[in-house]
């Protein structure tokens, strides 16, 4: 079996292929096949293991992964920890042992890169982001490369963190107050370990398109309960996962929610599919919400394409 090192997989990882790899996985769901996240929690610190399955293509494997939000604070480095296996699905064997961590954060923003693709208007120019940790420059690339952004407005209760992202990207603008960096945004996108909710719906404009990354677990949560209620587009990335972890877990209202994989199978975009007239409008100036927890699939297929492009002779 190959251990695979984080820097053999950098060499590997371009944000568009990403991107067009898991428009991919979500076109073509019968190449796939995923059980839910299991979840081990542990202590009162929201710490917990999880462990995804997944199938996809020729490949099968598992990404065990560790959430330990304290660890800077006790010195003991990142939250996030994670080890994709992957497996041979004509012997079973284990092929490879690889880091999940650069893996894990472009599958991430690139899901958020597709799905602002679909969902989004196309002319945004304004994407704010709530909370600049270490997945935050991942997030601004995809959709960088999803729409023509002009300014990207930053908000994090440590300034520093906002000081660190804006020194690598054009045309930034670090927010005081967590309202104004919500108001007069296209695109809004989430990645905080919140177990409150901080924003408000009354401060999110029509024609707003949100990515909510950052609840990807029981009690997680940054949007007020029922944010469904002002969304006319609601979009999860696995509605079994979602209720259990996203902000869906919130939402009394499950009736109008939507896969991405319907959403990309079908080619359907804001304003698109058929809709004219007062449909048409109505889809544009509505409020769009992504709800991403982050699925094995995805792992899978991008550890493998990975591994392919290390063995290819």
């Amino acid at each position: 079996m190959r251990h695979i090192t984080e820097e053999e997989i950098r060499q590997h990882l371009s944000m568009s292929e990403v991107i067009d790899l898991m428009e991919d996985v979500f076109m073509h769901p019968e190449k796939g096949d995923m059980p839910p996240k299991i979840y081990l929690e542990k202590g009162l610190d929201g710490n917990d293991f999880r462990a995804m399955p997944a199938r996809f293509g020729n490949f099968a494997g598992i990404k065990w992964a560790a959430l330990f939000p304290q660890n800077g604070k006790k010195g003991y480095g990142p939250s996030v920890s994670a080890t994709i296996m992957l497996n041979s699905l004509e012997s079973g064997r284990p092929l490879a042992l690889m880091d999940g961590m650069l893996i894990t954060s472009y599958r991430t923003a690139a899901v958020t890169g597709l799905a602002t693709k679909y969902l989004s208007r196309t002319n945004s120019e304004i994407a704010a982001f709530i909370g600049c940790g270490f997945q935050t420059e991942f997030q601004i690339e995809a959709i960088l490369n999803a729409r023509a952004i002009q300014k990207i407005k930053l908000f994090d209760l440590n300034k520093s963190h906002c000081e660190k992202i804006a020194q690598k990207f054009d045309n930034c603008c670090i927010c005081d107050d967590l309202e104004g960096c919500v108001r007069g945004s296209d695109i809004l996108t989430t990645l905080t370990p919140s177990r409150e909710p901080f924003i408000m719906a009354d401060w999110i404009d029509t024609g707003t398109h949100i990515n909510a990354v950052g609840a990807d677990a029981e009690g997680k949560q940054e949007f007020e309960d029922d944010i469904v209620n002002i969304c006319s587009t609601f979009v999860v990335d696995d509605k079994v996962q979602a209720f259990h972890s996203g902000e869906s877990q919130h939402s009394q209202n499950k009736g109008p929610m939507t896969d991405l994989f319907y959403i990309v199978e079908n080619k359907h975009t804001r304003g698109v599919n058929g809709a004219t007239g007062a449909r048409l409008e109505a889809e544009n100036n509505g409020i769009s919400f992504f709800d991403s927890t982050g699925l094995a699939i995805e792992d899978v297929a991008l550890a493998g394409k990975i591994y392919q492009a290390l063995e290819r002779p």
